[in-house]
């Protein structure tokens, strides 16, 4: 029986004072969430922007509040480690992706009473990646087995699941189009490609070569207009969705392993192994700020209002506020 222990007397939370903002470094730290004994491996901010959920390696589920920086509840999952954690358009839901030994599972939990909704298993390797439809209906699952599966999120019923030609090793990430019409998917560390889908048909429309090794991450604009990627080969990508053609190429001094577009599709956040979160210009591929880190940051996240990023730093959330 999984039983959910809360955390309010054990939260830690590292409030820095906020100083004045200073035109040449426009972030700043706010918050350093402690609460975990190992590597930090994602976050995900609700759509409301009053929590954070992270994940990592080990089998706990933690959730913040977003201002305080308050634990508010850690939640024993059954995975061995927590690959990816993805909330419902209305926040009523969160998805937690899993893998290690036969716990290759996707489980969908209900972030306020702390129940565990359902358990998806019919997955071929690890959840690296997990993304609901824009309108809340389905979600996708990538995997170590070199597929992509879709569940209907109303019965937990498997719809169906791409695998076969268009893959040759694993998929690391997956990402809906603004409208759900499309998705992407990046993959390595063979074939490192990214592939935009039709929905509808299952079918790849279009496939961008140009990383030489395994691509981690992948993203869609909320505008629609672009898609990014970030890869083993220390760049990322801006591509266009339509041609393939290659728009900026950003460079980290070490593997890319995620990237995040702001809310107004205008600045784009990329996390890596040299211990960076940096932001960038999407039109023009100017580096805005470089925020230095004391470990590793695997994931990167957007508040909903584009004020804040939530990222990885090893074993702390760290949450950031962009000046005014």
């Amino acid at each position: 029986m999984l039983t959910v222990v809360l955390l309010a007397s054990m939260a830690g939370a590292r409030t820095h004072a906020a100083p004045p903002c200073n035109p040449t470094q426009p972030w700043q730290p706010i918050l350093s969430l402690q609460g975990r004994s190992s590597e930090v491996e994602n976050v995900a901010w609700s759509p409301d922007g009053t929590r954070i959920a992270s994940g990592g390696e080990d089998s706990y589920l933690n959730l913040w509040a977003a201002d305080t920086g308050e634990l508010l509840l850690t939640v024993p999952t059954s995975a061995r480690v927590i690959a990816s954690v993805a909330w419902s358009p209305d926040g009523a839901q969160l998805a937690v992706g899993g893998g290690g030994g036969a716990m290759n599972t996707i489980e969908i939990w209900n972030p306020q009473t702390a129940a565990r909704i359902r358990v998806l298993t019919e997955l071929l390797g690890w959840a690296f990646s997990t993304a609901w439809s824009p309108d809340g209906t389905q979600i996708m699952g990538s995997n170590g087995g070199g597929g992509i599966s879709f569940w209907d999120n109303d019965t937990g019923r498997l719809l169906r699941t791409l695998t076969g030609t268009p893959f040759t090793d694993y998929v690391w990430s997956v990402a809906w189009s603004p409208d759900g019409s499309q998705f992407i998917s990046g993959t390595g560390p063979f074939d490192n490609t990214v592939k935009v889908w039709d929905s509808a048909s299952g079918t790849v429309t279009q496939t961008f070569r140009g990383h030489s090794t395994t691509i981690y991450s992948v993203g869609w604009s909320p505008d629609n207009s672009v898609v990014a990627s970030a890869s083993g080969d220390h760049t990322v990508k801006i591509w266009d969705p339509i041609t393939g053609f290659v728009l900026q190429n950003l460079t980290h001094g070490n593997s890319v392993l995620s990237v995040a577009f702001s809310p107004d599709g205008t600045q784009l956040a990329s996390s890596s192994l040299d211990r960076t979160v940096r932001v960038w210009n999407v039109a023009t591929g100017d580096l805005q700020d470089a925020l230095d880190l004391s470990g590793t940051t695997y994931s990167v996240n957007w508040s909903p209002d584009g004020s804040r990023l939530a990222f990885g730093s090893g074993n702390l959330v760290e949450v950031w506020s962009q000046c005014p």
